[in-house]
């Protein structure tokens, strides 16, 4: 649980970042920052 709640914080973080990439680039950040937050899930729970 711990490494979920540290990965929304970093999200906030990241969301700031990446508001001044274009639209197109800031699509492609959140996909790859999605993937790595499920990932990080799936580690957690064992997966």
């Amino acid at each position: 649980m711990g490494t979920v709640f540290l990965g929304l914080a970093e999200k906030g973080k990241e969301t700031r970042v990446y508001k001044q990439f274009h639209p197109w680039a800031r699509d492609a950040f959140k996909r790859q920052v999605s993937q790595s937050a499920l990932n990080l899930v799936r580690q957690a729970l064992g997966g």
